[in-house]
C-alpha cells in the first residue's frame, strides 16, 4: 500500500479534513492534498511528525509492504477503541480515546440532509447551466440582425433603428427567461446556503455517502468539463474564417454569433460539471470550501455583485449614447478578463492574510 493511501486512511479515521491535518503539522492544505494524491512526499521531519500524530511507526508509513485496513463507517462514527490493521501484529493507535481536533460544530449535517442537498444540486445543475447559456446567447439575435441588415440577406431592407429595437427585444426576452429560471430554482437551494458560508460537522454516515457519490460522479464531471473546454477552444474558428471573406465586417458579426453559440454550449457543460463537483466539495469542505476559503468568499461575493452591476451600467450607458451596439459588446470580454485578474489578486491576498 502506498504512502498516499495510508495517509488518507489515517486522516479519515481521525475525522480530520485536509486543512485540519495541515494546521497540526504546519503546512498548507495544498501540501496535504499533494501527499494524498501521490504528487509529492513530505520531508523527513514531517514524516516524523505524522508518525507521532497518528501513533504509528515510520516503517508503517513508508514501507509499501505494510498494509492498513480501509476506513469504515465505525471508524468515522466512534472515537472508542483501536482498530487492528492488516500488517502483522502492529497496533494502529495506542490511545484508546483519540481526541478530535477543535472543529467548529455549530451544525451537524446528517445523512438525510446530505442526500437532499446532493439531490437538489443534481436537479438544479442542468437548469442552472441552461440559464447561464441563455444569458450568454442573449446578445446573438442583436448581432445577427445587424449582420443580415448589412449583407441584405433574405431581401431584408431593415433600418438601423429597427434592427436595434428588434434585437433588444430578443435580448431582454432571453435575459428575462434566464433570470426567471434562476429565481425559480432559488427556493430549492436557499435552505442549504449555510453549507457554503458556515463551518459545520459532517457525520460519519453522511461522509461515507458523500465520498461514494463523489466517486460515482467523477467520470461524468471529467467528461463534461472536457467537452465544455474543447467547445470553448474551438469557438474562435468562425471569427478567423470571417477574415477571409468579402464584407468581412458583417461576417465578423456572424462569426461572433457563432463564437457565442459555441461558448454558450461549452459553458453549459462546464456549469453542470462545476455544480456537481461543488456539491461534494461543499459537504466535504474541500478546495474552495475550506474554513479559510469561506472567509475569503465572504469578501469576494459582495465585490462581484458591485463589480458586475457597474459593468452592466457602463455597457448600457455606452451603448445607448454611442448607438454602436455591434461594438460595445467588447466591454463584457474586457470586464471578464479584468474580473478574473482582480479576483485572483484579492483571493491570494486574503488567503495569505487568513493563513497568517
Amino acid at each position: 500500500m502506498k504512502f498516499a493511501e495510508k495517509l488518507t486512511i489515517l486522516r479519515r479515521r481521525r475525522g480530520w479534513s485536509q486543512e485540519e491535518l495541515a494546521a497540526q503539522i504546519g503546512v498548507s492544505r495544498q501540501a496535504v492534498s499533494k501527499w494524498e494524491s501521490g504528487q509529492s512526499m513530505p520531508d523527513l521531519d514531517k514524516i516524523l511528525i505524522l508518525s507521532d500524530l497518528f501513533e504509528v511507526s515510520t516503517d508503517t508509513l513508508l514501507k509499501s509492504d505494510r498494509q492498513l485496513a480501509p476506513v469504515t463507517f465505525e471508524d468515522l462514527e466512534s472515537n472508542e477503541g483501536d482498530q487492528e490493521d492488516g500488517f502483522g501484529k502492529e497496533i494502529m493507535m495506542a490511545d484508546q480515546n483519540p481526541q478530535m481536533p477543535d472543529i467548529p460544530s455549530n451544525k451537524v449535517v446528517d445523512l438525510m440532509s446530505a442526500k437532499r442537498f446532493l439531490e437538489v444540486k443534481e436537479y438544479t445543475a442542468p437548469r442552472m447551466a441552461l440559464s447561464v447559456s441563455v444569458l450568454i446567447s442573449s446578445v446573438i439575435p442583436l448581432l445577427f440582425l445587424f449582420a443580415i441588415r448589412e449583407l441584405g440577406w433574405l431581401g431584408m431592407a431593415m433600418a438601423s433603428e429597427m434592427a436595434v429595437g428588434l434585437g433588444l427585444c430578443f435580448l431582454l426576452g432571453l435575459v428575462a427567461f434566464g433570470v426567471y429560471k434562476i429565481i425559480r430554482d432559488e427556493p430549492l437551494v436557499q435552505p442549504y446556503e449555510y453549507l457554503e458560508k458556515e463551518s459545520f460537522r459532517l457525520d460519519g454516515q453522511a461522509y461515507m455517502f458523500t465520498e461514494k457519490v463523489k466517486d460515482e460522479w467523477e467520470p461524468q464531471i471529467q467528461r463534461q468539463m472536457a467537452t465544455g473546454i474543447v467547445l470553448c477552444i474551438l469557438s474562435p474558428i468562425a471569427i478567423f474564417a470571417s477574415l477571409f471573406m468579402k464584407n468581412n465586417g458583417s461576417f465578423l458579426l456572424i462569426g461572433v454569433c457563432v463564437l457565442l453559440g459555441f461558448v454558450a454550449v461549452g459553458v453549459n457543460f462546464i456549469v453542470r460539471a462545476i455544480t456537481l463537483k461543488e456539491a461534494t466539495d461543499i459537504l466535504l469542505q474541500e478546495d474552495d470550501y475550506t474554513t479559510s476559503a469561506k472567509k475569503v468568499n465572504k469578501v469576494i461575493e459582495p465585490f462581484a455583485g458591485v463589480y458586475w452591476t457597474l459593468v452592466t451600467a457602463i455597457y448600457l450607458a455606452w451603448s445607448f449614447l454611442s448607438n454602436q451596439w455591434s461594438r460595445t459588446w467588447i466591454i463584457w470580454a474586457v470586464a471578464g478578463i479584468l474580473f478574473g485578474a482582480l479576483s485572483a489578486g484579492i483571493n491570494a491576498y486574503l488567503r495569505q492574510k487568513y493563513s497568517d
